[in-house]
């Protein structure tokens, strides 16, 4: 199959659903924006985003003295594995089911990750602050 025409008119139209997909989306369920920022009120309470809220969580759960293993040690530690996990897991095996010890390990901390965006989610979202 030639790369020009073909597949050039293949990832256009696929560019195009995407991009009108996209824009639907944007259009029907507009993002929920909040008033602008007043330096003066003292009442408002800062909600994390989704994308932060295990360690935000991680924060509440290691106060004082501690602070730092949840927002120095854990985090770190985290991104410490990521970057050596080539160097740790030398398996030739690629077939996830066979590399039981690396995905039990993957697992544990996605749940783990979950676990700790669920409840930091029902602590900022569900629960009312007075």
């Amino acid at each position: 199959m030639p790369f020009i025409p073909d597949m050039i008119s293949r990832w256009l139209i696929l560019f195009v659903v995407v991009a009108v997909a996209l824009g639907l989306t944007a259009w029907y369920w507009p993002a929920p924006l909040e008033s602008p920022a007043d330096p003066t009120d003292s009442s408002y309470v800062p909600k994390p985003e989704w994308w932060v809220l295990f360690l935000n969580q991680l924060v509440s759960i290691f106060r004082g003295p501690l602070m730092v293993i949840g927002t120095v040690v854990v985090p770190g530690g985290l991104a410490l594995l990521l970057l050596t996990l080539p160097f740790i897991d030398r398996s030739p095996e690629r077939d996830p089911f066979l590399r039981k010890k690396s995905m039990a390990l993957a697992i544990a901390i996605v749940l783990l990750l979950t676990a700790l965006s669920i409840m930091a989610y029902v602590q900022h979202f569900v629960t009312p602050h007075p």
